[in-house]
C-alpha cells in the first residue's frame, strides 16, 4: 500500500431526515480487512508513505508515481 494512513473509521452511515426536523444517523455497514480485522482505531497503515499534493487540483500524483515504479521493480 503507498499513500498516508487512513482515517481509521470502519463505518459506512447514512443520515436519514425526520419530518419534526430532525435527523437518524444510522450505521449501515463496517469495514474489515481480508483477515476480518477492524480498521478502527488507527486506520490501514501504508507500507510505503508518500504525500498528496496540497492542491487537489494537481495533476501531480507522486502516490500513483510511486505506485508505479514499485510494480516496475524500482
Amino acid at each position: 500500500i503507498v499513500g498516508t494512513p487512513t482515517f481509521g473509521k470502519n463505518t459506512v452511515q447514512i443520515w436519514n431526515d425526520l419530518p419534526n426536523g430532525g435527523g437518524l444517523r444510522l450505521t449501515t455497514d463496517r469495514w474489515f480487512t481480508p483477515g476480518h480485522n477492524s480498521v478502527a482505531p488507527g486506520g490501514v497503515q501504508p507500507d510505503v508513505v508518500v504525500e498528496a499534493p496540497d492542491d487537489p487540483a494537481s495533476e501531480a500524483d507522486p502516490q500513483l508515481d510511486r505506485a508505479l515504479e514499485i510494480v516496475r521493480g524500482g
